[in-house]
C-alpha cells in the first residue's frame, strides 16, 4: 500500500476511533471469556477471524467514501482559492479538523510562494534598470538624432519596468504608503520633466496650470498615477495638446486633444488588460496603465474618473479631496 493511502486509512481510524476501540475491546473480551471457559484455541481463532472479517465488511463502504472525499478535498485545495467553495461539508468534529488543517497547510505554502515569487520579481527590475540607466549616460553623451531615438525607446522601457514594479507593489500585502500632506505642485512638475522629451518627440504641446494647494496623499504613488495619464495622453495624441491642471478644489486632471475613448470602452477602461479599441487598433496599450492608476488611487483613497468622446480628446482626473485618512 502506497504511503498515501496509509495516511488516508489512518485518518479514517482516527475519524471512527471510538468505535475501533469498542470493536477491539469487544473482540477482547470475547477471546477472554471463550479462553477462560476452557475452549480450546481453534474454535476461538476462527470465531475472531470470523468478527474481523465482518468488521472490515461493514466498514468498507464508509472507508471507501471517506477516501473519495479525501481525494476530492485534495484536488480542490490544488485550485485555492477558488476551489474551496465546491468542497462538500465535513461529516464529524475529525474530519472537520482535518481539512482545517489541510486548508491552511495548502494556503500557507501558497503564500509563501506567492512572496517568494514578487521578491524575486522586485529583484530581477531592480537589476534590469540599472544597465537601463547606464545605456541612458552613454546615449545622452553622443547627442545625434539616432541616439535621441535610442533615448525614447530606453524611457519606454524604463516605464514598463517601473510599471512591473509598482504592479508587484500593489499585489504585494503590505504597500509602502507613507501618507503626508504635501504640496501638489512640485510633484506634477517633477513628473512633467521625466516625459518633456516624450512630448518633444510627437510634437506635442504640454500646458499646465496648477494651483499652490496642498494634499494628503503619498507622493512617489501620486507620481505614478501622474506619469501613467501623460503616457496615454502623450500617446494618443498628435500634433496636438496636452493641459494638466490642478484646481483649488484639489482636483488633478489630464486633458488632451487626442484620439479619445469610444463610449463603449469607457465602461471598462480600468479593468485589467482591457485594451479597447485604441489599444488594439495601435497595439502599443498593455492593459494595466488605467488599471494600475485606479489601484492606486484606491489605495491612498482618491477617486479617479474619465471623460472621453471620439475624436474630442480625453480628461482624466484624479479626486484628492476624497482622502480621509491619518497622517503618517
Amino acid at each position: 500500500m502506497k504511503k498515501k493511502e496509509w495516511q488516508i486509512l489512518l485518518s479514517y481510524i482516527r475519524a471512527h476511533i471510538g468505535v475501533a476501540l469498542f470493536l477491539a475491546g469487544s473482540a477482547a473480551v470475547f477471546a477472554v471469556v471463550l479462553f477462560l471457559s476452557g475452549l480450546p484455541a481453534e474454535p476461538v481463532r476462527y470465531a475472531a477471524l470470523l468478527c474481523a472479517v465482518g468488521g472490515v465488511v461493514c466498514a468498507l463502504p464508509g472507508y471507501l467514501q471517506y477516501r473519495r472525499r479525501y481525494k476530492a478535498a485534495e484536488l480542490a485545495l490544488q485550485g485555492l482559492p477558488e476551489a474551496v467553495d465546491r468542497l462538500r461539508a465535513p461529516s464529524g468534529a475529525v474530519e472537520e479538523a482535518c481539512l482545517c488543517a489541510m486548508l491552511a497547510k495548502s494556503e500557507t505554502d501558497r503564500q509563501r510562494q506567492r512572496i517568494e515569487n514578487a521578491d524575486y520579481f522586485t529583484m530581477w527590475i531592480h537589476q534590469i534598470k540599472t544597465p537601463i540607466a547606464a545605456m541612458q549616460l552613454i546615449l545622452r553623451e553622443q547627442d545625434d538624432a539616432r541616439s535621441r531615438e535610442l533615448l525614447a525607446e530606453l524611457f519606454r522601457i524604463d516605464q514598463y519596468a517601473e510599471m512591473a514594479l509598482t504592479y508587484a507593489r500593489l499585489e504585494s500585502p503590505t504597500t509602502d504608503l507613507v501618507l503626508r500632506r504635501c504640496a501638489v505642485e512640485p510633484i506634477v512638475r517633477s513628473v512633467v520633466r521625466q516625459y518633456a522629451g516624450q512630448f518633444v518627440r510627437r510634437h506635442v504641446a504640454l500646458r499646465c496650470e496648477i494651483e499652490p494647494v496642498c494634499a494628503l496623499t503619498d507622493e512617489k504613488w501620486l507620481a505614478f498615477i501622474l506619469g501613467q495619464l501623460l503616457s496615454n495622453a502623450v500617446k494618443y495624441t498628435e500634433n496636438g495638446t496636452v493641459t494638466v491642471r490642478v484646481t483649488k478644489e484639489l482636483v488633478l486632471s489630464v486633458s488632451d486633444t487626442g484620439i479619445g475613448i469610444a463610449p463603449e470602452d469607457l465602461p471598462r477602461i480600468f479593468e485589467k488588460g482591457f485594451t479597447g479599441y485604441n489599444g488594439r487598433a495601435g497595439r502599443k496599450s498593455t492593459g494595466l496603465g488605467m488599471y494600475l492608476s485606479r489601484c492606486a488611487a484606491e489605495k491612498l483613497g482618491h477617486r479617479i474618473s474619465v471623460q472621453s468622446a471620439p475624436g474630442q480628446g480625453t480628461t482624466v482626473s484624479v479626486d484628492l479631496r476624497s482622502v480621509d485618512l491619518g497622517v503618517e
